[in-house]
């Protein structure tokens, strides 16, 4: 039915979470026709607090809008705040230019991500905008060795950093105690069950391994990234910004950012 007659339809259903799930949908079908306050009109008469919640995470999703905008609409979604702040932000990476994603170009995305880390966070938002800046070497680093070239222009603290969340995934095998051992070499620490490092990684990779090996040497889970760098991203981060465990390929298939 056109949105006005299904609304009607919908009210009369006298179980609430069933009725909240028909005026959902039906105010998706309005905004799809380009009727966004009819569609938030919609929403505003769900008495389910779940399917409300819903509802608006629903309409802010298919609204796509970015930074301002999006956190406003996000800021109605009540318990899947964090959802749509996550989506939101993780939509904004994936719109930005090629030109600004690509490797050499780190200070102009480290502009836009602490510029997103503002509207979609909380706290500092420039040392978030690094650890998210920090995430994507990691994921440029995929299942490989360290490369500095993963880091393009980034800073040394940042190319660290990124270096650090990549040594933190653990895969099979992976003996942490044993690639902690000195001496470490890129050989060592590859028969560890750990990633090593190309030459050029040295001096980068060996820093970040240091304070992995503190960590577990305080006899803490080198996998808790707080542990290792001291705070994780002040933002709900969407999944181009998550790490697997371990870095193999999987159900979801999901394409390694390594540009590299």
């Amino acid at each position: 039915m056109p949105p006005e007659q299904a609304q009607k339809r919908c009210v009369q259903i006298d179980e609430l979470a069933l009725q909240g799930e028909c005026l959902t949908f039906t105010a998706a079908q309005a905004l799809s026709d380009g009727d966004a306050s009819s569609a938030a009109d919609i929403c505003g008469q769900i008495q389910d607090e779940l399917w409300l919640d819903e509802c608006m995470f629903l309409l802010a999703d298919r609204r796509m809008r970015l930074r301002a905008g999006a956190a406003q609409d996000c800021s109605a979604t009540g318990r899947f705040e964090d959802n749509c702040l996550s989506h939101a932000l993780e939509r904004d990476f994936k719109m930005l230019p090629d030109t600004v994603r690509q490797s050499g170009a780190e200070p102009a995305l480290l502009v836009e991500l602490v510029d997103m880390a503002e509207h979609y966070g909380s706290g500092d938002a420039q040392s978030t905008g690094e650890l998210l800046l920090a995430h994507i070497i990691a994921r440029r680093i995929g299942p490989g060795a360290l490369q500095m070239r993963a880091c393009g222009k980034a800073s040394d603290v940042v190319c660290q950093q990124g270096f650090l969340i990549a040594l933190s995934v653990p895969d099979r095998g992976t003996d942490s105690q044993a690639a902690c051992q000195s001496p470490r070499t890129a050989g060592s620490v590859a028969s560890a069950g750990m990633r090593p490092w190309s030459e050029d990684a040295q001096e980068t990779a060996a820093a970040a391994l240091d304070v992995l090996c503190q960590v577990v040497e305080r006899g803490e889970n080198p996998g808790l990234l707080g542990a290792l760098l001291g705070g994780t991203p002040a933002v709900p981060m969407g999944t181009h910004f998550r790490l697997p465990p371990p870095w193999r390929r999987g159900v979801l298939q999901i394409p390694w950012d390594d540009g590299i």
